[in-house]
């Protein structure tokens, strides 16, 4: 029941906000603009990437002190989201992260939702520190369905 709001949550997030995702042309009509993705965010600095890797260190040792793991695996998003310095996930961010903690307050595969992240979280910051941004997000993707698979089960 929980993962079909979910779903119906997401989808209804979707529906909403497809029309800016999936139809935009960044930089319409610029010849300089268009569709060139550097100027639509920037890559992430060494200094940032070490920020990255920090947040994920340090959402592994509070999650395995017992500490309060989801606040800082967001954390460590939001530290993916300034990095890329994309305006759009830093304004969606707050949406997704606000149907996550609801479903972490009645999950009952909290514990294997926090194996997930932790392991998910050094996939997509193995990709990130190579520079291979297919890789990361494949890799976001990749975690996305583990949490819903995780939320079915």
């Amino acid at each position: 029941m929980r993962y079909a709001l979910f779903v119906q949550g997401f989808d209804q997030l979707k529906e909403k906000y497809s029309d800016n995702i999936a139809n935009t042309i960044k930089g319409k009509g610029s010849s300089v603009m268009e569709n060139k993705a550097n100027w639509h965010h920037k890559v992430p600095g060494e200094e940032e990437l070490a920020q990255i890797r920090q947040k994920a260190e340090r959402m592994e040792r509070i999650a395995k002190a017992g500490g309060d793991w989801p606040l800082a695996d967001q954390e460590f998003h939001m530290a993916i989201i300034k990095a890329s310095h994309n305006e759009y996930m830093r304004r969606l961010y707050p949406i997704i992260n606000g149907a996550v903690n609801e479903i972490l307050q009645v999950s009952v595969n909290r514990a294997h939702m926090q194996s997930i992240a932790i392991a998910d979280n050094y996939m997509i910051l193995d990709f990130l520190m190579q520079r291979d941004e297919a890789g990361a997000r494949h890799a976001m993707s990749i975690h996305i369905r583990h949490l819903l698979n995780t939320l079915k089960g």
